[in-house]
Order: structure tokens, then C-alpha cells, then sequence
């Protein structure tokens, strides 16, 4: 598989998007804020991890 390095900025870009908006859809309750705070954390670190190795 051939990826240009823009090609995949572009992904995780769009990956962190869809992440965010998970998030905003998550129920309100505690546990899945708590939750969903951790996955946003993760999910977009991914491109800021990316654009600072590249």
C-alpha cells in the first residue's frame, strides 16, 4: 500500500472528526462522559502524534 504522507494526514484528520463527533453523541451520564473524554484524548492524539514525528 502506497500512502502519501498527505493522504494519511488527511486520515487521521477525518478519524479525529469522527471521534469528536462520537463524543458529542455519547450519553450525558458520568460514565460515559468520563469515558468518551479518554477516547477523544487518544482518538485525536493520533494526528498530532503523526504531524510531529513526520
Amino acid at each position: 500500500m502506497n500512502e502519501n504522507p498527505q493522504d494519511l494526514k488527511d486520515r487521521t484528520s477525518e478519524f479525529a472528526v469522527r471521534i469528536v463527533r462520537m463524543y458529542v453523541l455519547l450519553p450525558k451520564s458520568t460514565e460515559a462522559q468520563v469515558l468518551g473524554k479518554q477516547v477523544v484524548r487518544s482518538g485525536t492524539s493520533v494526528g498530532a502524534q503523526y504531524r510531529e514525528g513526520h
